[in-house]
């Protein structure tokens, strides 16, 4: 059954780029008829829009349909899977969890990155176009650590900022009480060169010192009648769900290099543990790793990072490598929110290595053997 539906849908693919491949000029030129025009029995796209204006799908010219042989559709679907099985093939060179640098590890090493906002705030009393900016220094702060927001507000003129100083600036922290925002500290802000500056600690502040919630801070400014808020979310932890102690030794092991680390477990919950593995100076990416970390108990173990050694092998790189951007996240059950971020913030220095210590092999796994079988399978019975 499943093969004939591919064959079926490989058929009217093929008919249908045949039919608008081979419309005569006339057609191609000819415009949609005219209410007086249209026929008296409406075709289905007149019936179904409601409007006689659009065009007819009735083919006016005497051609047939071309109908493909259930062979030759066959044919069509075994192309197909020869080209998904090749790229299937390609990327699974590399296990999901451990992956070459390739320029979206950028994501994981900025994780923490606060990212700016800016809207167009209004027009001053000559029409004049003013721009607020707002950005958090980060978008995660751990138990104790601040946050900084900075506020810019400007009018462009000329491709210069022409700074505007506003009749009223405030911050505020809110957390989502499950039916609407709640307001629970105020964070002053000072002019600090062109701009203007306010810091706070969430996990200070009493009422999310307490829990952790679903939180974001909104700017609000005026300049004459004229109003502007925005909101900047965050994220905050005010305990350690995931404690990482200290690097615990590196190795060579089964052609990978693994890094291992001392850690605190605080949730029997699966943890997802992101980092990036960097050359000697800690400026050129090679690896990312992207897995779970799946604790049976709570307290002091051991928790290993793999960074697959064909990845170091074909990069030419040597040892020693850095360790980055180790974090990650929690679930905790019946949280708001349910995740939970930890993070790691010191550089791991491993022990020297010769790229060509490591594997040359491509990644292998009883998952992978068992969808290139299936792949194979489709391709041999032809459908």
């Amino acid at each position: 059954m499943q093969r004939k539906t591919i064959a079926i849908i490989a058929v009217v693919a093929v008919v249908a780029a045949y039919m608008l491949l081979t419309k005569t000029d006339d057609q191609r030129n000819t415009p949609a008829p005219t209410h007086s025009e249209a026929p008296d029995t409406p075709s289905t796209s007149q019936t179904l829009a409601d409007s006689p204006d659009r065009p007819s799908l009735e083919r006016t010219d005497d051609r047939k349909p071309i109908l493909l042989s259930d062979e030759a559709a066959g044919k069509v679907g075994v192309d197909k899977v020869k080209r998904t099985l090749a790229l299937y093939k390609r990327t699974l060179r590399y296990p999901r969890w451990s992956r070459p640098a390739d320029g979206h590890e950028r994501l994981d090493i900025e994780w923490n990155k606060g990212w700016p906002k800016a809207q167009p705030f209004a027009a001053d009393d000559q029409r004049r176009e003013i721009e607020m900016h707002a950005a958090l220094d980060k978008a995660f702060a751990d138990r104790g650590e601040q946050l900084t927001v900075t506020v810019d507000i400007f009018r462009p003129e000329n491709g210069e900022k022409l700074r505007v100083t506003p009749d009223e600036l405030v911050a505020r922290v809110e957390y989502h009480t499950g039916t609407s925002m709640k307001v629970v500290a105020e964070v002053p802000m000072a002019k600090s060169g062109d701009h203007y500056t306010g810091s706070f600690a969430p996990s200070a502040i009493k009422e999310l010192a307490s829990k952790q919630r679903r939180v974001q801070l909104v700017v609000f400014a005026r300049i004459g009648r004229f109003s502007k808020d925005m909101s900047l979310p965050f994220t905050y932890a005010v305990y350690k769900p995931f404690l990482v102690k200290r690097h615990a030794g590196d190795s060579i092991v089964d052609g990978s290099l693994v890094v291992e680390y001392d850690v605190v477990v605080g949730h029997v919950q699966p943890h997802r543990v992101v980092a990036v593995l960097f050359d000697s100076t800690g400026t050129k990416p090679l690896a990312t790793y992207r897995n779970w970390f799946r604790p049976t108990d709570r307290g002091p173990q051991k928790m290993r990072l793999t960074f697959f050694g064909k990845i170091l092998r074909e990069s030419g790189v040597d040892g020693p490598y850095q360790v980055r951007a180790l974090h990650g996240h929690v679930r905790v059950p019946g949280g708001d929110p349910l995740e939970v971020v930890w993070k790691y913030d010191k550089s791991t220095t491993t022990n020297a290595y010769s790229a060509n210590q490591f594997s040359a092999e491509d990644y292998s796994s009883a998952e992978k053997d068992r969808m290139i079988t299936r792949y194979q399978n489709l391709i041999d019975n032809g459908f």
